[in-house]
């Protein structure tokens, strides 16, 4: 497919996810059709395994992004804490502009069928019978029709049973003239299935709802109606508390307070500096220009879809005070003949076009400086920025309409006689009598040395050159727009949830003992970490949300904070365990990745992480580099079971027998689905928890053997640990080791950190 750019892939156990780069040059039509024939080539593939699900493909859009996350927290049990959440998604999805809200961390409802293997064992059932009982009675069936006189009546075969529990009951065989019933050799629970990540608020129970919203609506009504609802929700269900983190119409909020800041502050100085040099009349025309120039340009965006959001309310507050600019320069020529006696209409169309041409080359020249960044910024960043010289373009394309065609019917119209006596009459005030004499003194020197002052020209415009390239360049400044920052870790592979959930818990109090009334509120995410913007799972992962309070209500940065516990986070992390942490803040404008990303490729797994390690080692000399990392890791257990052929065909076990055991004793095999109401439950079989906890569990399997009865599974089949990849990582279809880490500019270490960074970037082994 030509329109792609790169793509890759990150492949974890049972799970594939492949990211496509488009080239960032095409259009959104041009995008539609590669998303299109990305699709229709995923359709085409047809050897993957059978036991794969269809796979998805669909695009990232900002919308996918929630506006806000709600957490819901309290000491209440799971299962209610999830009723609840589902209730508070409903009522959030109700609002205006609401696409759905996601609830992170949801668990389906499903049966546990817990069996006992030694009761199994001395009744002689085995699992494929228990399997097979209950996938026979667990549903409703047809059984045709019967005809009744005139009337057709339909037959139904009645299994499923009204409760779950009813379950318990069902008869799997006779032994010595009695029954033997489900619940002689298992236990039947409704629960959750087991969980993949668990979120806790303040070391409690938590949910937490990402509320997303549809396209072209209005971000800031979102944010206020859910904050609305928020505040009846804790009086509705007692226990239970709610924290809303992760605003974006906060920033939003921010810049358009900035914007009318600067709009009213700029209204007002311009009418001032205009009174006083031109009369009230005069600054009222001029400072009409700003709201109209806006209205034309919100009228432009909306034709051409663009939308109020932080980099647009940018380009508006930038060129503010240029906006009346070109109006104070066709007013005063207007003015200069009014006060010449020249008639009003006369006067607005001489002074009007006298001016025109200097004017439009001054706004053209505003307008071109801001035209290349349409083109000349190119991958993503580009695609983010070319709406600020768009806007840009707008407003000062919008003001030249004003001043030539809306300002002269203005001054036409709206001066009376008396207005114009006035201005011919009286002679106004010049309030730049004071900056002409000190200016006019300087400018004749100026004049009389012309070479001289040619020639500092000329070496400032170098000057100009050399400090540009001396200057450090930050696209997005690391500022304190999003309170909050995220601490991600990991622990060895192979590391259990209830580890991780541990490790968050004590991380939580560090924060809440070092930051004290600065924090709003710690959520720790166990079995999740972000990486730029995507996220990972793995039980061996934590993430914790440090939420700070508004900046109004906090004496330090983020930063401050960040850096203030990074010391004593990496001790105690060290202390649990962890292999690898990091400590980021959101930043404004686009993911951009890792300070530093390198992508190793080599002939071999193991000589691309023997290149890391030593990249790892050269950069950790430096200060300035931390939190150096690889995604390289065969730590990974695995328990691979090899049947052995010659002695399972003597006890008539196969293969898929033996799957169907090992799966229903340690990870749960879906036997049957139990409807309740618009919900399905899966029932699933699962050993008792002390029948399945550790490799002596395993190997001790009991197996119902027809010809014997019961036999280990140590008996038939060869079992043996063996290391393997947690992940496996491809760029561009060729397997690859990813090296990132953070820079942290100490100014000592700046021209060497360049070097290495410059040495390393492109470099194959």
């Amino acid at each position: 497919i030509s329109e792609i750019r790169r793509y890759e892939s990150k492949s974890f156990e049972s799970t594939s996810r492949i990211h496509v780069y488009f080239q960032t040059y095409l259009s959104e039509h041009e995008i539609d059709q590669g998303m299109q024939e990305l699709r229709n080539a995923v359709d085409r593939v047809d050897d993957l395994p059978v036991e794969a699900k269809v796979p998805r493909v669909f695009e990232i859009d900002m919308a996918l992004f929630p506006v806000c996350m709600v957490g819901l927290s309290g000491r209440l049990p799971t299962m209610q804490l999830q009723d609840i959440a589902d209730e508070v998604a409903d009522m959030l999805e109700d609002i205006n502009g609401v696409s759905e809200v996601e609830i992170h961390g949801k668990r389906e409802k499903e049966i546990w069928v817990e069996l006992n293997p030694h009761r199994m064992a001395t009744y002689g059932i085995g699992t494929q019978e228990v399997a097979r009982a209950i996938a026979n009675r667990a549903r409703n069936l047809p059984g045709g029709a019967v005809e009744m006189g005139p009337h057709e009546t339909a037959i139904r075969m009645l299994g499923e049973p009204d409760a779950p529990e009813e379950i318990s009951g069902l008869a799997l065989k006779s032994v010595n003239g009695g029954t033997v019933y489900l619940s002689d050799i298992a236990t039947v629970t409704p629960t959750l299935e087991k969980a993949r990540i668990l979120t806790y608020i303040d070391k409690k129970n938590a949910l937490v709802l990402a509320v997303k919203r549809k396209r072209n609506t209005n971000m800031i009504q979102i944010v206020d109606d859910v904050k609305a609802q928020l505040r009846d929700i804790e009086a509705q269900f007692p226990g239970l508390q709610t924290t809303l983190y992760f605003d974006q119409a906060k920033v939003t909020k921010q810049r358009i307070r900035e914007l009318q800041t600067n709009a009213g502050l700029g209204i007002i100085a311009v009418f001032l500096i205009l009174w006083l040099s031109m009369g009230v009349r005069n600054a009222i025309y001029a400072s009409l220009g700003i709201p109209i120039a806006f209205l034309i340009t919100f009228t432009l965006m909306k034709i051409f879809g663009l939308s109020i959001d932080g980099v647009t309310l940018f380009g508006l507050i930038l060129v503010l005070g240029v906006v009346v600019d070109d109006a104070i320069v066709v007013l005063e020529n207007i003015f200069r003949y009014i006060e010449k006696g020249v008639p009003v209409v006369e006067a607005t169309l001489k002074g009007s076009r006298e001016v025109l041409a200097p004017v439009l080359a001054s706004v053209s020249s505003n307008m071109a400086a801001f035209f290349p960044l349409l083109f000349v910024i190119g991958g993503v960043i580009g695609r983010y920025l070319e709406i600020l010289p768009k806007v840009i373009i707008f407003v000062l394309a919008a003001s030249l309409f004003e001043v030539f065609f809306m300002l002269p019917s203005h001054v036409v119209e709206l001066t009376s006689k008396k207005a114009l006596k006035k201005a011919v009459s009286k002679k106004r005030l010049d309030v730049f009598t004071p900056i002409r004499k000190i200016y006019y003194p300087y400018l004749r020197i100026i004049l009389r040395h012309r070479y001289l002052s040619v020639l500092v020209i000329f070496f400032s415009t170098i000057l100009v050159f050399f400090l540009y390239f001396m200057t450090e360049f930050e696209m997005f400044p690391k500022t304190d727009a999003f309170p909050r920052f995220n601490i991600n870790f990991d622990l060895p592979i192979g590391s259990t949830l209830q580890r991780s959930s541990d490790t968050l818990k004590a991380l939580s109090d560090l924060v809440r003992e070092r930051i004290g009334d600065e924090l709003e509120a710690p959520i720790a995410i166990a079995g999740f970490k972000e990486v730029n913007y995507e996220p990972v799972l793995g039980t061996h992962y934590g993430q914790l949300n440090v939420i700070l309070k508004d900046k109004r209500q906090r004496e330090h940065s983020v930063v401050e904070h960040m850096e203030g516990i990074r010391s004593e986070v990496g001790h105690l992390l060290t202390s649990h365990g962890a292999t690898a942490f990091t400590l980021e803040r959101l930043l404004e404008g686009p993911p951009v990745g890792a300070d530093v990303d390198l992508k190793i490729q080599s002939a071999s797994w193991e000589t691309s992480a023997q290149v890391s390690r030593l990249i790892q080692k050269e950069l950790s000399k430096y200060k300035g580099i931390v939190e150096i990392q690889d995604d390289f890791s065969r730590q990974k257990q695995f328990m691979e079971i090899t049947v052995d052929e010659a002695k399972a065909k003597k006890l008539g076990i196969d293969q898929a027998y033996l799957v169907m055991a090992v799966q229903a004793a340690f990870h749960g095999l879906e036997v049957a689905t139990y409807n309740q109401g618009d919900e399905e439950q899966e029932i699933k079989l699962k050993y008792m928890p002390e029948y399945r906890h550790d490799y002596d569990d395993l190997m001790n399997l009991k197996i119902a053997a027809p010809e014997i009865g019961v036999v280990p599974l140590k008996e038939v089949a060869h079992i043996r640990l063996k290391p393997g990849f947690h992940n496996v990582y491809h760029y561009n279809g060729t397997p690859t080791v990813r090296l990132t880490a953070s820079i942290m500019i100490i100014d000592s270490d700046k021209k060497v950190l360049s070097n290495i960074l410059f040495f390393f970037s492109g470099l194959w082994f």
